[in-house]
């Protein structure tokens, strides 16, 4: 990577530095990327910040949004630039099927955005940012154009599209009346029980995000079907899928400065 290196730091680590109760579900263990530059002295560290797979506090582990979102403060005082969020969605739209990745052009937060949990809950402070963040184009367009370039120059062009993302709290999939409120009234393509909380704190200190779903099942919407989502079924399409989300984001990564140097946040 030109202007740097990439290393690779234990995501899980940092909680436990951080947090003492931090609590995970057994695929949860994530890892941090790292890119550091050499270019200012003394050395001056601009991270990209990724969130593997997953992350290792879910809102139905704690019920609050101030340990997951910890981090992302934490590492903008670091000097971190850009937020690559990545998760396992379950399909809404009819075109996405197990298997397919979602750039996620926009999301509807509803525990933190629509419930009142919002992380920026509370004394606002002003360093990080505004009292009142707008929202609209918080997933950085030059970076999911950039994505979708890769994902031509990869091959998987066909597993590959835009979409809207629902985060839910969880801990349960949902039900085919949610299923239906999503995706019929809302226009939601995927829905997760994560991502937003990060992305909203992200977009209130100024970050670059760049945000993708692996979608790993179909959201079950009808009453006659008999199929049910299980977790095994979501950790099987994750092993599957691994390598080619692990290329893309890569590849975005190795790329990222020289495109999207001078890009800024705009909406759809």
């Amino acid at each position: 990577m030109k202007g740097g290196a990439l290393i690779l730091v234990d995501c899980t680590s940092f909680f436990l530095l951080c947090h003492s109760d931090v609590t995970m579900t057994e695929n949860n263990k994530s890892s941090v990327l790292l890119r550091v530059y050499n270019k200012i002295k003394p050395p001056f560290i601009r991270v990209i910040f990724a969130f593997n797979g997953c992350k290792t506090n879910f809102l139905y582990d704690t019920m609050t949004d101030l340990k997951t979102t910890f981090p992302i403060r934490a590492f903008k005082l670091l000097g971190v630039e850009t937020l690559i969020v990545t998760n396992a969605a379950g399909s809404l739209a009819d075109g996405l099927r197990p298997g397919d990745i979602m750039i996620i052009k926009d999301h509807i937060n509803f525990p933190d955005g629509l419930v009142g949990l919002n992380p920026l809950c509370g004394p606002n402070d002003e360093k990080f940012g505004p009292r009142f963040p707008a929202m609209s184009g918080c997933y950085d367009k030059g970076l999911r154009c950039l994505a979708m370039e890769i994902a031509k120059e990869l091959g998987v062009a066909n597993l590959t599209q835009e979409g809207v993302y629902a985060m839910v709290g969880g801990p349960n999939f949902e039900s085919i009346a949610e299923a239906r409120l999503l995706l019929h009234r809302l226009g939601v393509d995927a829905v997760g029980m994560s991502t937003a909380p990060e992305v909203v704190v992200a977009t209130h200190c100024g970050l670059r995000v760049f945000g993708l779903s692996l979608i790993t099942n179909k959201v079950v919407k009808s009453y006659e079907d008999s199929e049910t989502v299980n977790h095994e079924g979501v950790l099987e399409v994750g092993r599957m899928r691994s390598q080619t989300v692990q290329q893309l984001v890569t590849e975005l990564v190795s790329r990222m400065e020289i495109n999207n140097n001078n890009t800024t946040n705009s909406a759809v």
